[in-house]
Parts: C-alpha cells; structure tokens; sequence
C-alpha cells in the first residue's frame, strides 16, 4: 500500500482547506516541513485569497511573514 510522506500530507490538507472555498481559513505553522518553492507558492495563493471579497485568512505562525501582503499582523511578546 502506497502512503504519504508527511510532507505530501501537509500538501494535501493545505490544498484540501484552499480548496473548499470557505470564507474563513485557518492555518497553523502552513509552512513548517515545506521546502521554499511550495512556501512561496502558498503564500501567492493565500495572498490572492486574502485580497477576495468575504475571505479571510487567518495564519498562526512563529515565523515573520513580512514578504507576504497581509492585511493585518498581531505580534504577541515571547517573554
């Protein structure tokens, strides 16, 4: 039986959650385990998404995304 790397599962979930068409999208570290040219694919499609009407796209995530064009950013303090 053929199974999925954990790589190709991420791909698959994160293509399943872009692709339901819901207005909400919930993401949490979508780039962790992605190699660069499938992270900055999905941030072109995210930020396509975003700039939707009745979209949202809410990405939880260690990592600084400022070469992405978000509409609003909340930094929380680690300490």
């Amino acid at each position: 039986m053929y199974m999925l790397s954990t790589r190709s599962k991420r791909k698959v979930w994160l293509g399943a959650a872009i692709a339901s068409g819901r207005a909400l999208i919930m993401l949490e570290e979508p780039t962790g385990g992605l190699d660069a040219a499938s992270t900055r694919c999905l941030m072109r499609v995210l930020a396509h998404l975003a700039g939707q009407r009745d979209r949202a796209i809410v990405v939880a995530s260690a990592e600084r995304l400022d070469w992405v064009s978000l509409a609003g950013v909340i930094e929380l303090p680690l300490a």
